[in-house]
């Protein structure tokens, strides 16, 4: 499970190298836990992030919460569909901090895809998994 808790936390992903011919499509699903201190509730709203890679600049895939929320990462899915194969890095990003979650390569066709479950698993062409880090 990841969770932002703070402020400044955020996620990110970046490949490996400048040059690319297309954009790598990312998909990801998160849920703010609204928490009322006077009353014994927790408020869960649904959201997502639909954005594309940027070369080695790192896109934030989920934005750091208010400071009432802790926001929880449910699914990512991020698709190679360029000419060739690319380094796909995932970072947690604090107010201090960068810290590398996840690192795969990606061939052409290939998918990263994380749920709070099984955590990254990478898929092959045919959809058969590569290799899971637990």
């Amino acid at each position: 499970m990841i969770i932002l808790s703070e402020p400044g936390d955020k996620l990110q992903v970046r490949l490996n190298n400048y040059e690319t011919e297309k954009a790598l499509d990312c998909f990801c699903t998160w849920r703010d836990n609204y928490l009322e201190p006077k009353v014994i509730l927790n408020v869960f709203v649904p959201n997502r992030t639909i954005t594309i890679t940027e070369g080695a600049t790192p896109i934030d895939l989920v934005v750091a919460p208010l400071a009432e929320l802790k926001r929880t990462i449910d699914f990512i899915s991020i698709i190679n569909t360029n000419n060739r194969a690319h380094i796909v890095i995932i970072t947690f990003v604090t107010a201090t901090t960068e810290t590398i979650l996840y690192s795969s390569s990606l061939a052409v066709g290939e998918r990263l895809q994380y749920t709070d479950m099984t955590g990254f698993i990478t898929y092959d062409v045919n959809g058969a998994m590569k290799y899971k880090v637990v």
